[in-house]
């Protein structure tokens, strides 16, 4: 086992100290408190503020400060929150997954085959969704980690074999699901508590993922093997055992969120999954910009959810055109990395961009 200072903070999951540690900052302790806690929170400041602009705009007053206006958005979330959170892992562990939109995808299609065509409960049709997403994150990891290929191109490629296997399974058309014990649970006037079920399971996953990324060893690991991949091999952390199970871990994810999709919608349709891809990775970029700067968070995915998820419906209610939605999520996502980058920069640290290089 190796004594290196660094090597010792990658195993820890720890980022670099900042140069001329606390006691260097100009303006002492309190003005660099100050500054740290600004950093930490902007974006939940900039989510309320962007609450509060709606909220008093005259195009937008009457929706977004409709209470049935306001749980469809937090029921819009779930899916792609529990997609940001698939895609979340393997960044943490320095690689990217691509396929995660088609996963949801073919999860929701074979769920919804499951009870359709072949009549089986509701159980074993959402166990097989769930062992699809389990084969095409395994699939993944093996070619990532065993093989050596690069992360971006397969699993794009893997994304692409999937849209085929889904209009092949589909022929073109959505899959209607009559399962009541399903719909009513996706559903955004199922409330409890006054909000909708749904949202309850988008929590729970997050609160499951939070713990196992930042309280476990194998999260510890993630973190370790994202930040600093040799010095993680000259500890001794079994890289290439990591890197599969990300990937794995992933594809768990994409497929319940593949049915939680289901779930809301009542149907499974072609051609939709892709669409929550760059929303999730705006979530998770914008995310290492508050509360663990330069680290991919899970509190912090969470927050830009629900900030993409308002800023994008918001824009709308306004008044503006849909396809202003995709300028804005293209937006974030831009902006989130200048900004890990600049503070990364002045940090003199590439913590803002630990995980996989851009």
């Amino acid at each position: 086992m190796s004594t290196d200072p660094l090597a010792q903070k990658v195993l820890d999951g720890t980022p670099p100290a900042e140069p001329g540690g606390e006691h260097g900052r100009a303006g002492g302790h309190g003005a660099g408190r100050g500054v740290l806690l600004f950093e930490r929170t902007a974006l939940l400041v900039l989510l309320v503020a962007l609450c509060v602009l709606f909220s008093v705009l005259p195009e937008s007053r009457s929706d977004f400060a409709s209470l049935t206006d306001v749980r469809n958005i937090a029921a819009d979330v779930v899916v792609g929150g529990v997609l940001a959170l698939a895609a979340i892992i393997p960044l943490v562990a320095g690689e990217f997954d691509f396929s995660i939109g088609l996963t949801l995808e073919f999860s929701a299609m074979i769920t919804a085959g499951f009870i359709v065509r072949l009549h089986q409960p509701l159980p074993v049709a959402i166990i097989a969704g769930l062992v699809t997403g389990l084969v095409i994150g395994t699939v993944n990891g093996y070619l990532v980690a065993f093989r050596k290929l690069n992360s971006f191109i397969i699993t794009f490629a893997i994304a692409t074999i999937v849209t085929g296997l889904v209009e092949l399974y589909a022929n073109g058309n959505s899959i209607l699901v009559s399962s009541d014990a399903l719909t009513n649970f996706g559903l955004t006037s199922s409330l409890w508590l006054g909000i909708p079920r749904s949202l309850y399971a988008f929590v729970f996953i997050a609160l499951v993922v939070w713990y196992v990324l930042d309280h476990t060893p194998i999260g510890r690991y993630w973190h370790g093997t994202g930040s600093n991949r040799s010095a993680a091999t000259l500890v001794g952390l079994p890289v290439r055992r990591l890197v599969f199970l990300s990937f794995v871990a992933s594809g768990l994810l994409a497929s319940m969120a593949g049915i939680l999709y289901l779930s809301q919608q009542g149907s499974a349709t072609p051609n939709v999954g892709q669409g929550y891809v760059l929303p999730a990775y705006a979530a998770v970029f914008l995310g290492a910009t508050v509360f663990k700067i330069g680290r991919f968070n899970v509190w912090g995915t969470v927050v830009a959810v629900f900030f993409v998820a308002i800023g994008s419906t918001g824009l709308v209610f306004a008044g503006l055109a849909p396809w202003v939605q995709s300028v804005f999520q293209g937006a974030v996502l831009i902006i989130a990395l200048g900004v890990t980058k600049v503070i990364g920069q002045r940090r003199g640290t590439e913590t803002a961009l630990a995980g996989p290089k851009l």
